[in-house]
């Protein structure tokens, strides 16, 4: 008699976006040996980025956060089994160092790291190490790296560790490229370059060791301070292609893109709040002061948020309710 096939897996841990998930082998008893894995008909997918193997083997790096239920088939010889099974994968644990820049006078601007209590501030880099300014420190979402703009023989995008060792410039070259943005995972960085010409900024796309370089914006106008959304979906950016700057959201290949605020005052500076169902920006279309206005993700329900007679510039990850 052929033992009744069981799948005996019926939990799997917790993973973490951006981070290598534990390699998981499904077991199963019973049947004929040999057995052959893969979703079930109807099944929900795995979380992105993560695969299953004939083998039963759960792998991959989770792109996105939140729990993924799905159903797991395995066959044996005439029998089959299914199980429904859940991965929850966590959004990463914030760093708990502030990265700044400080103004060093004769050694330029160079990038430091500290508690968020202030203590235990560390400097990074030095002006004896690649020369010139350090600049707009970007740290990857699990806090181990960061991305930065040098300005030593042109002005580049380098990586270090998030202790400020191995320092490697990710684009050596005559055209200017500035500032760099992790993408959610960890994966690739995000920039802009004047190498089509000085007043016609575009943005690009690389990985995270400055390889595959691919152009995401072709227009004559300039596109600035490109911004990935929590989930990696989107990318806002601000260009003045509509005559004044304007917020923009395209897709991560650089298709579809649309303007979001189309307001005759130029809108600057775009940043995601934490869930990604909103965009902060400045402008001073209230005449005047610039000021700091949230929108909803397809522009709607536009918000002055400080109405100050202080202008107010650059928000970046802002929580908002209304």
């Amino acid at each position: 008699v052929i033992p009744l096939l069981t799948i005996t897996t019926t939990s799997l841990p917790n993973g973490q976006q951006g981070a290598l998930y534990p390699s998981q082998s499904l077991v199963a008893t019973g049947g004929i040996g040999n057995y052959m894995w893969t979703l079930a008909t109807g099944s929900g997918p795995l979380p992105g980025g993560m695969t299953l193997s004939a083998d039963g083997d759960i792998e991959g790096t989770p792109t996105s956060a939140g729990a993924a239920p799905f159903i797991v088939e395995v066959t044996s010889g005439t029998q089959t089994a299914e199980q429904a099974l859940s991965i929850t994968i966590d959004v990463p644990t914030p760093t708990s160092r502030i990265v700044f820049t400080r103004d060093m006078a004769l050694e330029g601007n160079q990038i430091f790291s500290m508690n968020p209590d202030g203590s235990d501030e560390t400097q990074l880099t030095s002006y004896n190490v690649g020369g010139g300014n350090k600049v707009r420190p970007a740290q990857s979402a699990d806090g181990t790296r960061i991305a930065y703009t040098a300005t030593a023989s042109g002005t580049h995008i380098w990586v270090m560790e998030a202790d400020g060792s191995n320092p490697v410039n990710l684009t050596p070259g005559a055209a200017n490229q500035l500032s760099p943005e992790w993408s959610p995972d960890g994966t690739k960085i995000l920039y802009e370059t004047d190498e089509h010409g000085p007043y016609n900024h575009e943005i690009y796309v690389m990985d995270a060791d400055g390889s595959n370089r691919e152009r995401l914006t072709d227009n004559p106008a300039s596109s600035n301070s490109p911004e990935w959304s929590p989930d990696g979906s989107k990318i806002a950016f601000m260009t003045n292609r509509d005559g004044n700057y304007e917020i923009y959201v395209m897709d991560p290949d650089g298709s579809n893109p649309v303007n979001l605020t189309n307001d005759p005052s130029p809108d600057l500076n775009p940043a995601w709040s934490p869930d990604g169902s909103r965009i902060a920006f400045t402008s001073n279309r209230g005449g005047g002061t610039h000021d700091i206005y949230v929108m909803n993700v397809d522009g709607s329900n536009v918000v002055n948020v400080t109405n100050s007679v202080v202008a107010e510039y650059q928000p970046t990850s802002v929580s908002y309710t209304h």
